[in-house]
């Protein structure tokens, strides 16, 4: 079993449940899948769009640190989908794992 979209969110830092449901509706609408073709000035796009936002739970502010995860996870998808892998996290991942892998795919990128 793998972590659910909530679960990544709340391992992310995305507190409240509901920025999380929005967010998840929006960012996540295809599952982590749908991730894939996303680039990273779409990313950016996406989150600097939710504080301008007033439909649903938005607007809703993410840090920067949020912010570079988000990315972060973009990458990790796309990595597991050149390696022909499902992306996910196994259920039990905490977040300091979850985020160790999610710096580990930034780094992967910038080299």
């Amino acid at each position: 079993m793998a972590l659910s979209n909530i679960q990544i969110m709340t391992h992310i830092g995305i507190s409240t449940a509901a920025d999380r449901n929005a967010i998840i509706a929006d960012f996540c609408s295809d599952g982590l899948e749908g991730l894939e073709h996303l680039s990273e000035e779409d990313v950016k796009d996406l989150c600097s769009s939710y504080v301008k936002r007033t439909d649903g739970a938005f607007p809703t502010i993410l840090t920067p640190a949020q912010r570079k995860r988000f990315l972060a996870l973009v990458l990790f998808v796309k990595d597991r989908v050149r390696a022909q892998v499902v992306p996910s996290f196994p259920n039990g991942t905490t977040p300091g794992e979850l985020r160790t892998t999610l710096d580990e795919a930034l780094q992967r990128e910038k080299t």
